[in-house]
């Protein structure tokens, strides 16, 4: 029988910690309320208030969805998947409103969007101001973004595939007053300009506003 004396040397204990993420099970914010874009010059550009919600959203359900970047790599006896974790700055939220039937959004809101996009905050290197979006209808949370582009029908952003298209029909229109489902149904002033083509927004997420 042989025995073996081990010596035990206390050290610095270490911790070991690990994020959970924990998604709502379904939608927290109210359906039936309109999302904001706040720019935060207020007294040039007002609150953009969304006519109506885009019709699908990318990057974003009731909070930002982050997807880390993956690889598989060789170790000396078999693999290993190795994850890059994504924060929030790197993730792009897009908004796309589907022309159709219905059309996508009257003119004067796509101007509204376009304006944020062409008019971003004034650079601060020590207190930067952001645009605030207000995703209202999943979330009570708020963001600040920086909004990169805005484009209307296919294409690459900056392309603008217009046309003068005016609602016709409506309950609103003076001329010919009827039921068709128009985004200008509930304005009570003659026809405007509406968009038959998607409508994108894309937004970098710079940070949750606590």
């Amino acid at each position: 029988m042989t025995s073996r004396l081990y010596q035990v040397l206390q050290g610095t204990a270490v911790t070991a910690a690990s994020t959970v993420t924990l998604l709502p099970s379904g939608v927290q914010g109210d359906r039936s309320a309109l999302c904001r874009l706040v720019h935060p010059d207020t007294s040039n550009f007002p609150a953009v208030v969304y006519y109506r919600n885009p019709d699908r959203r990318f990057n974003f359900s009731t909070d930002v969805l982050k997807h880390p970047i993956t690889a598989v790599v060789r170790t000396a006896s078999s693999s290993k998947l190795i994850r890059f974790e994504t924060l929030d700055i790197d993730t792009v939220v897009t908004e796309v409103w589907q022309g159709g039937r219905t059309l996508s959004m009257p003119l004067f809101m796509f101007h509204q969007l376009e304006e944020m996009v062409e008019n971003p905050p004034d650079f601060d290197p020590i207190d930067q101001q952001y645009i605030i979006w207000e995703p209202r209808n999943e979330t009570d949370d708020t963001y600040k973004v920086e909004v990169i582009g805005c484009q209307v029908g296919g294409g690459n952003p900056g392309k603008f595939n217009m046309r003068r298209w005016y609602a016709a029909g409506g309950p609103s229109d003076p001329v010919s007053p009827g039921d068709r489902d128009t985004p200008t149904d509930t304005m009570d002033v003659s026809p405007s300009p509406i968009i038959d083509q998607n409508v994108i927004l894309t937004m970098r997420i710079i940070e949750k506003v606590v």
